[in-house]
């Protein structure tokens, strides 16, 4: 772990923007596909906008519920309702590396959020829903309170969207 923290800063920055594509990407596909998701987003009003990001001035992606699923806006900050911040790059990379998890994260206070608490947290919980397709499930671990269950359904959606992951990035990459 020590040694994440000696890579340059932007090595780390990079780590963080190709995380917050893969959360994007991953994002639309579990809106669409898993029940799971979308039983998350049934109380979301179509139009939230909800950020990403790093302070003082990292990398941010802002993300768009349209109603029939996540979309990825694109990186910056860009009118959000919600905003969860991390409060340094190494903050945010201990949580995209999959070594804490978001609630650790929260707790140890080295999150802030802007905008409702309700809708904050609404947002972590469809987070750890992508988080639990994104990583690995030996990783499962130290991210999870309880970490998930996966049938042979989940694990079949989780497998077409890591498939679709590369082109996803490559898309995600040119907004």
């Amino acid at each position: 772990m020590e040694k994440l923290f000696l890579l340059d800063y932007k090595v780390k920055k990079k780590i963080v923007e190709i995380s917050l594509a893969a959360v994007g990407v991953m994002f639309r596909k579990l809106s669409r596909r898993c029940p799971e998701m979308k039983a998350e987003l049934a109380a979301w009003n179509p139009g939230r906008r909800f950020t990403l990001g790093i302070l003082p001035d990292g990398p941010a992606a802002t993300f768009e519920y349209t109603g029939a699923e996540v979309r990825y806006i694109g990186s910056g900050v860009k009118d959000p309702d919600v905003a969860i911040y991390f409060k340094n790059i190494d903050s945010a990379l201990l949580v995209f590396t999959g070594q804490i998890g978001a609630h650790t994260a929260a707790i140890q206070c080295r999150t802030a959020i802007h905008g409702d608490l309700v809708h904050a947290m609404q947002m972590v919980r469809a987070m750890d829903i992508v988080v639990a397709y994104l990583m690995p499930g030996f990783m499962h671990g130290p991210l999870f309170k309880r970490p998930p269950q996966m049938g042979f359904k989940e694990q079949l959606l989780k497998t077409g969207a890591m498939l679709e992951l590369p082109v996803g990035l490559i898309f995600n990459a040119a907004k």
